[in-house]
């Protein structure tokens, strides 16, 4: 009998195994003799894969058997309701002649089980003898160290080809520490790694200094492409602070905040700068809240850089810097908050970078305290995402190669300028009499910049805020905030609100602080160092992301409403909404925000639920989150006191099938769990009985749909009139409607970049959602969006 099934087989203990393990292969002969003596002709089962392995020889546990899914590039736990149809090509199995089963197991010497439950007993009552425990060490909280470092105790065992589980002699370790009889303790470095990564479990991470007393793992068993974790005890070069809050509350209800400053390139940048030196340099990244300050603060790092917006009060006509509280609201932190803490608190900080608009009058603080140099934005200013990053990932690479911070700063200011450098206003203090400057401070700063923002295409030299007479802008923005009676002669002018001679350039904003500035301009941070790498103290943080993925606009208000219900007595919660309007990537951005703040810290896991074709295959995948789980009893188990996420995305088809028997496994998960929690994701809003608690991913508000609009359309495609986000709010369209879909912003950008005008897509829009509710603008935009392309296709 001709079997037309080829069985492949690896061991590993690991996924990561899969790359590195020698393929055995079912001999054909051996497949064909028990096909024929049991009968079979079209369908393999379990079972029948279970014995051919076996047969073959196979030392494996059975409930850990995984294939290999070519669709999803995966392996999937084989459960006991496995078939595989030998007739056609299923979508586990490659394409083609023979058909090729790959399969992943977990070997297991049986034979050596007794022999090592015998040495560890041996293990365990040694260490009784010699009195030799873990602990945490009262001066580095998270620094594993050994109380009595012992003598060589482990030269009196006796060789074994297997690891030694030391987990029931030493307590609990990580699953991936082993010890070989052989050798010394060690580590698998790339699974630690990624384990600590992705799971965010809580055991502590090892010292990485040179191997000493109270040191268990040196630093070369980390390979190089990984960066290097900090020794708990090591004194910090730089720590960076951001903060993102979300919402904003004064008693008496919520209100979205703009969106945070650009902190995840702000931070890449300067990592990225600081390993290039090759050089031992001990990095830090926290959140940017009061409590974080005082720690930050307490730990004495060399350099300080704060991270944030800064905004100014109108009711108390003061500046502050945004940070955040654990509930993920705005916490401003004014010039008197600063000085509190400051005053309680002793540091020896040697330079503190607040790198935020209008940050001058709080960070003048750090240098009443007696800071030598403070680097900071002029008050009366903004300053650019892209121009601020600049900046400072210049004068890292020159403090860090050694040159005085005067030498340092003035260096940073020619390597940043350039044509992007152009400011939207003069890096100068105004004028009490400036038109500009008075609306600023009585109306809004952020509004005043936009106005100051030149939107014209014609003027080639609009970047440095010179004009062609003519200029349609330039001609309003000096009837607005110029001199009074102003008026124009020349071919070109400078357009200005107080100061038209002084330079227009973005750096000009930064500005040096010291109470003695000779001093301080020649003070040498950082002496040519040793060489070595990055040193990273924070695991969760921007450096690492969870789960990459591009920022969504204008969607704070519902981030905080998530991250308010993730962190309520809410086991199960359903984000809802239509197709495309964002919900993955909210979750996913949700997910990182929990994740940099240490919440849900021992697991955060996404499953796509659209890849599972049965109860079985999804709940395979959700064991695999746990090392040595193989059912529902074993995960329960391991998760009973853990706090967890899962996030399962796309979930409406497997709800349509397999709703009833999903629903019981997650009532039962719940039960015989504390702290795990479920996040859904659905486009309808179906009714679980789980008691869950709904949000509704929506449309966006019209300012955030013209930012959108703004940032996915070139310029020059849009009207020069609605170039500025406030008039473009203005607009027909953006006034008729309370909150505009993606989609609709999708269709009119598509429109604009073929070369319809702005005003013919408004009319013909708002005639027709005239009769669509708001509700209904997604799925409306798609099909028009549709339509109007295969217009274009066919024509």
């Amino acid at each position: 009998m001709s079997v037309n099934l080829v069985i492949k087989y690896v061991y590993g203990g690991s996924k990561d195994d899969i790359t590195k393990a020698g393929v055995h292969q079912v001999s054909q002969e051996r497949v064909s003799k028990y096909f024929k003596d049991h009968a079979i002709q079209t369908v393999v089962k379990y079972q029948n894969i279970i014995d051919l392995l076996k047969s073959d020889g196979a030392q494996f546990y059975p409930n850990s058997v995984r294939y290999y899914d070519p669709y999803s590039e995966a392996y999937f736990r084989m459960e006991k309701d496995f078939t595989l149809e030998l007739s056609r090509s299923s979508s586990m199995l490659s394409v083609g002649a023979p058909l090729i089963l790959r399969l992943w197991i977990k070997g297991a010497n049986f034979t050596l089980r007794s022999r090592i439950t015998a040495l560890n007993q041996r293990m365990k009552q040694f260490e009784q003898q010699l009195n030799c425990k873990f602990h945490r060490s009262d001066s580095a909280k998270s620094g594993l160290t050994l109380s009595k470092p012992p003598a060589n105790t482990m030269g009196y065992l006796s060789p074994a080809t297997k690891p030694i589980d030391l987990r029931y002699s030493f307590g609990p370790m990580h699953p991936n520490i082993s010890f070989d009889l052989n050798q010394s303790l060690s580590i698998r470095p790339e699974e630690y790694r990624r384990d600590r990564r992705d799971s965010g479990s809580g055991v502590p991470m090892p010292s990485l200094g040179r191997y000493s007393e109270g040191s268990l793992y040196p630093d070369y068993y980390y390979p190089p492409s990984y960066p290097s974790r900090l020794s708990i005890n090591a004194k910090l070069d730089i720590a960076i602070m951001y903060a993102e809050p979300l919402a904003r509350t004064d008693g008496k209800g919520v209100y979205s905040l703009p969106d945070a400053v650009d902190y995840e390139e702000e931070c890449n940048k300067i990592y990225e700068t600081l390993e290039r030196k090759e050089m031992r340099i001990h990095l830090g990244i926290e959140i940017a809240s009061r409590e974080n300050l005082v720690k930050v603060l307490s730990s004495n790092p060399v350099i300080l850089h704060i991270l944030c917006h800064g905004e100014y009060d109108k009711q108390k006509g003061k500046f502050f810097l945004c940070f955040e509280n654990s509930n993920g609201e705005l916490d401003p932190i004014f010039a008197e908050d600063l000085k509190d803490i400051l005053g309680r608190v002793n540091t020896d900080i040697k330079l503190v970078f607040v790198n935020a608009c209008h940050s001058e009058p709080v960070a003048r603080v750090f240098t009443d305290a007696g800071i030598p140099c403070v680097i900071a934005v002029q008050s009366q200013l903004q300053i650019a995402d892209a121009i601020a990053r600049k900046f400072a990932q210049e004068f890292y690479n020159f403090i860090f190669d050694g040159y005085s911070i005067g030498t340092a700063f003035n260096n940073a200011l020619v390597a940043s300028k350039s044509p992007e450098s152009r400011s939207c206003c003069c890096g100068h203090q105004h004028k009490q009499t400036c038109k500009w400057y008075r609306m600023a401070i009585q109306e809004d700063y952020h509004q005043a910049h936009l106005l100051h923002d030149p939107v014209c295409l014609e003027c080639p030299r609009k970047s440095e805020h010179i004009h062609k007479m003519g200029c349609r802008w330039a001609d309003q923005f000096m009837m607005t905030f110029g001199p009074d009676g102003w008026f124009n002669v020349e071919l070109e002018f400078k357009t200005c609100c107080c100061e038209p001679d002084l330079p227009h350039d973005e750096v000009l904003k930064f500005i040096k602080l010291s109470q003695n500035p000779e001093e301080s301009d020649k003070l040498v941070l950082y002496e040519p160092k040793d060489k070595g790498r990055l040193e990273f103290r924070k695991q969760n943080s921007v450096i690492e992301q969870k789960f990459p993925v591009k920022r969504l606009i204008g969607r704070n208000k519902i981030m905080y409403d998530l991250l308010k219900t993730l962190r309520g007595p809410s086991r199960f919660i359903k984000l809802v909404g239509k197709g495309g309007v964002g919900k993955t990537v909210l979750a996913k951005q949700m997910a990182n925000y929990l994740h940099a703040r240490n919440f849900f810290r021992n697991k955060i896991a996404i499953l796509n639920m659209d890849k599972f074709y049965s109860l079985s295959s999804f709940l395979s995948e959700l064991y695999s989150e746990e090392e040595f789980v193989n059912d529902i009893k074993g995960f329960c188990e391991a998760m009973k006191s853990k706090d967890a996420l899962f996030i399962l995305e796309k979930c409406d088809g497997f709800l349509r099938t397999h709703m009833i028997e999903f629903v019981r496994t997650l009532t039962e998960i719940a039960d015989l769990t504390k702290s795990v929690k479920f996040l859904l994701i659905l486009n309808q809003p179906l009714d679980l009985g789980l008691k869950e608690v709904t949000l509704e991913v929506g449309n966006l508000y019209p300012v955030d749909a013209a930012k959108l609009l703004l940032a996915n359309t070139p310029m020059d495609k849009i009207p020069m009139k609605y170039r500025n986000i406030e008039e473009l709010r203005k607009s027909d369209l953006f006034v008729n409607y309370k909150t505009i879909s993606p989609q609709v912003i999708w269709l009119i950008s598509t429109r604009l970049m073929k070369g319809q005008s702005f005003d013919k897509i408004q009319r013909e829009l708002i005639k027709e959602l005239g009769t669509v509710s708001e509700d209904s603008q997604c799925d409306h935009a798609i099909e028009k969006t549709l339509r109007y392309l295969i217009c274009i296709l066919v024509y």
